[in-house]
């Protein structure tokens, strides 16, 4: 889904991804990630035995172009979500803290 008019998109996949970190004992599956760009609310969601949002977005940061009906977000700073102290994340990373970036492409119909 998406609204070109004000750039809010919503982007699902299926599938499994594996983040695995041997120095800090990470080593964590999640299925089906959705991706949320919606300004401040933009986010990363992922299923952790149930769905979790992993990742809040700075869309604001982010370089955007548009060509046509293909849209590309590059390099979309990340943090941990609020609430991340009950999260996965729980004892490693702390709520706000930044956590990378994610760039994502897609072409609507």
């Amino acid at each position: 889904w998406c609204d070109p008019g004000t750039g809010a998109a919503r982007i699902a996949f299926g599938g499994t991804v594996r983040f695995r970190y041997a120095a800090h004992e990470i080593d964590l599956r999640a299925s089906d990630p959705e991706v949320e760009l919606d300004g401040p609310a933009s986010r990363v969601i992922f299923r952790i035995g149930r769905r979790t949002v992993v990742e809040t977005l700075d869309v604001s940061h982010a370089t955007v172009r548009v060509d046509g009906k293909t849209f590309t977000y590059d390099r979309i700073p990340a943090a941990i979500p609020p609430g991340a102290a009950d999260s996965v994340f729980a004892g490693y990373y702390l709520p706000g803290e930044p956590f990378g970036w994610v760039s994502i492409t897609f072409t609507t119909a």
